[in-house]
């Protein structure tokens, strides 16, 4: 699974990041992960500064996590992430995303801007680079 040898890729350079996300992965499985029949209210918790073409571009939530009693859940919007546009690889980093950001909310955070950003340093293929690492600590996802 493409989801599976990111995490291992981490793992290489940032143990303790891939072991805290792979401790958010399983509590994101199970009955806590939710299928929305209906869809998704809209959340506007990205904070973008990124540019798109608003007539090809549709900014729309696909997935919100929630914490009800100390237990962490994930509600996804099946025709969304389904969909035959959605490759696997979208999928994976979709998932990654939401690990990752459960992670920074843990610490905090209330925007997914930092989490996009370590996205775009943690899909790189030289993870090894003094670059990753350095923004990965100013982005508080390692020490």
């Amino acid at each position: 699974m493409y989801l599976d040898r990111i995490i291992n890729r981490i793992s290489v350079n940032f143990p303790t990041l891939a072991e805290q996300i792979i401790k958010v992965q399983s509590e994101f499985s199970g009955d806590h992960v939710l299928w929305s029949p209906i869809g998704l209210t809209e959340v506007f918790d990205g904070n973008t500064v990124l540019a798109y073409d608003t007539a090809l571009c549709t900014l729309t939530t696909l997935a919100i996590q929630f914490k009800e009693e100390e237990a962490q859940y994930l509600n996804l919007d099946p025709r969304l992430f389904n969909h035959d546009n959605m490759s696997e690889e979208s999928k994976a980093v979709l998932m990654l995303h939401e690990y990752l950001y459960a992670i920074a909310r843990g610490k905090g955070s209330s925007s997914s801007r930092s989490t996009r950003m370590a996205i775009s340093y943690l899909i790189r293929d030289d993870l090894s680079s003094s670059e990753v690492a350095e923004n990965l600590r100013l982005l508080n996802f390692i020490q």
